[in-house]
């Protein structure tokens, strides 16, 4: 027996084999769940033919989990500055929005939905996505291969010279340690949405960093402030679970037994294959990808600058009198 405690009227449901007593959603929660499915399935799901394709096309295990990962969900892009840096780049929210709203609408007078098994599971799927993504972003700092130290011709280059977002990378990646504790920040927000007891914790802690690096991007037109403020939404979203509990704990300092429901074990999927399903997973998109991360990084050396030896002797700064290559100017 499980049992939801809250100050609204029970209703019974079964689930398997046990008996869940659980409290009635109102009417505008059942709205507001059945949008947020909608809208984050549309978001989450891959609509592109190019992400199966180069699923499809992987010839290394790293190249199956990478998709998975560095998805970014956008199915309608527009050509025009706004469609790229501005309120249009966020055309595939409104419209997942509107499809949300408008399914909603149709099903309004729908029974018999367990809506707490609903919110559970989306909220495992939004977890398990935030985490991912957030960790395979964090491994790219903790290995400095996002935004590398400057060269000397980086460092020579005149100020007006750069891309808003050039300056800014280049800002960030000239402090290589402050580089590498975000990306342990960022991988350990990520961790900890693995498992319920510790998801708003993780939730907390990426949304300070991706909240600041989504309004960086948009400053400094950096292209990833929608990838970014995605993962705000859905840790909003994770979050959202334990502020009613903790509002009343810690503002109305009103006594809180937060019994939250959690699914009966299925009997045709034991504990023990749910535990080692999860243990896999962690194993595939933590330890795994890290390594594949530390190997293209350290060994493979798969940087945004060359590492080839140049010429010997010829490093240095140069007032350019002629270019030619290959004899022609």
């Amino acid at each position: 027996m499980y049992t939801l405690k809250t100050d609204q009227c029970y209703s019974s449901a079964v689930d398997g084999n046990a008996q869940i007593q659980v409290a009635a959603w109102p009417r505008w929660q059942q709205w507001l769940l059945r949008v947020c499915i909608i809208f984050f399935l549309l978001l989450l799901i891959p609509f592109k033919a190019e992400w199966y394709q180069r699923l499809f096309d992987a010839t290394y295990f790293y190249e199956v989990l990478s998709p998975f990962t560095s998805y970014r969900p956008s199915f309608i892009e527009i050509n025009s500055e706004s469609g790229r840096w501005g309120l249009l780049s966020y055309s595939s929210w409104f419209v997942a929005l509107a499809v949300a709203s408008i399914w909603t609408l149709l099903q309004r007078k729908s029974t018999g939905v367990h809506y707490d098994k609903l919110y559970y599971w989306l909220r495992v799927l939004v977890r398990y996505r935030i985490a991912i993504g957030i960790i395979d972003f964090g491994y790219l700092k903790l290995f400095p291969m996002q935004m590398p130290y400057p060269s000397i011709s980086n460092l020579n280059t005149n100020f007006g010279d750069y891309t808003l977002y050039k300056l800014y990378w280049q800002s960030v990646g000239i402090v290589t340690w402050y580089e590498i504790v975000l990306g342990i920040v960022e991988v350990l927000g990520g961790f900890l949405l693995f498992f319920r007891q510790t998801a708003s914790l993780g939730a907390i802690i990426n949304i300070g960093v991706l909240f600041n690096i989504a309004f960086a991007n948009h400053a400094y037109d950096g292209g990833v402030h929608v990838y970014s403020a995605f993962f705000v939404l859905l840790s909003l979203f994770v979050l959202a679970y334990d502020i009613p509990p903790l509002y009343r704990l810690l503002i109305k300092e009103q006594d809180v037994q937060a019994n939250f429901y959690h699914p009966s074990n299925d009997p045709s999927f034991p504990t023990s294959r749910w535990f080692i399903a999860k243990i896999l997973f962690i194993f595939l998109f933590v330890f795994l990808l890290g390594y594949y991360r530390y190997d293209r990084h350290y060994h493979k050396q798969r940087l945004k600058d060359p590492v080839e030896q140049g010429v010997t002797g010829l490093t240095g700064l140069y007032k350019e009198a002629s270019f030619k290559i290959n004899g022609q100017a």
